[in-house]
């Protein structure tokens, strides 16, 4: 049995399709999820459709409280009310957050922090961030500071939302950070003159794959620097079937339709990685279906070291966060 499931793990279509996730969840331990999140508070971006839904109503489930963080007022109020109506859990909220805007982070970030108990150096403790919130746009387009948007909103305004949430998670308990990436990163090194790219011909999915390889290698970054204090983990969901994989991917969409993951079964592991035990969870890795994974397979893909060791002073610089990460 070990063997078979090697070889249709190997395959990739049977690994990261709903029949992948039906194999593995076989191996899931039911007691990890088992235990209320009460008095624990999670923050996480886009968690007004998709994977990031799935994952808001699997922590309100569990009686966390839960701050959605959106782009549009409308989408989160929608999805605040659907995660109540479904889960009975009121402590559910929404924070307007765009992450391509630095002053918008800033404001999301006050606003989490509680900005009198933050003056007094008391920030309310946030047990959870979860990076979800993405885009695969089909054109260049930069914000208005320049830079392309999946290198902002995959990149830039987390990693300045998470510089300025590290006092709420350093108060919590036991507090995570998780970043939803993608298998797509598989095709593509981390190229740091790439993310720089501002002009030239441009291919959304090469940039979408591009800032989710980049988001990995952020991630172990970030949990050599902030362990043991905040614990960063990365996962990728397999291929879920949720609105953004249609609209954006349409004739991959129509390929695999009838094999793709529910929304819940892709952010099963994000769940997990921001609500199991200490001692299921451990230290950061890159996660993808409750198990460690690989996070290169092709050579041609291998991350050079000076490129790693230079991806975090650049995105802190660009993000306008080089105090924090220097």
């Amino acid at each position: 049995m070990a063997l078979f499931d090697g070889l249709l793990d190997a395959s990739v279509y049977f690994s990261f399709d709903g029949t992948g996730f039906a194999r593995h969840a076989r191996r899931f331990d039911p007691a990890d999820l088992a235990q209320p999140l009460t008095g624990r508070r999670y923050a996480i971006t886009g968690g007004n459709g998709g994977l990031g839904l799935e994952i808001a109503r699997g922590l309100a489930a569990r009686d966390a409280a839960v701050v959605l963080l959106c782009r549009s007022p409308e989408r989160a109020q929608a999805a605040r009310d659907e995660i109540v109506d479904t889960t009975g859990n009121r402590a559910v909220s929404w924070l307007t957050c765009d992450l391509c805007d630095p002053e918008s982070v800033d404001a999301a970030a006050e606003a989490l922090l509680g900005p009198a108990n933050a003056a007094a150096g008391h920030p309310s403790p946030l047990h959870g961030l979860i990076h979800n919130a993405g885009l695969l746009p089909a054109e260049r387009r930069l914000t208005p500071f320049g830079h392309e948007q999946t290198v902002a909103a995959h990149l830039l305004g987390p990693l300045r939302l998470s510089a300025r949430l590290l006092p709420a998670l350093r108060a919590a308990t036991s507090p995570r950070m998780v970043w939803v990436s993608s298998g797509g990163m598989y095709t593509r090194r981390l190229d740091l003159e790439a993310l720089a790219q501002t002009e030239g011909p441009y291919d959304g999915v090469r940039a979408y794959a591009l800032t989710k390889r980049a988001q990995v290698v952020l991630a172990e970054l970030l949990e050599a620097r902030l362990a043991p204090a905040v614990r960063v983990h990365a996962m990728h969901p397999g291929w879920a079937d949720t609105p953004g994989v249609a609209s954006s991917l349409p004739r991959f969409h129509r390929f695999t339709r009838n094999r793709l993951r529910t929304p819940a079964e892709g952010a099963d592991t994000a769940l997990w990685l921001a609500a199991a035990p200490d001692a299921a969870v451990g230290a950061g890795r890159f996660w993808f279906d409750r198990a460690p994974a690989r996070t290169e397979v092709l050579p041609c893909t291998a991350t050079r070291a000076e490129d790693r060791a230079a991806l975090l002073p650049l995105l802190a610089a660009w993000a306008g966060v080089e105090e924090t990460f220097r």
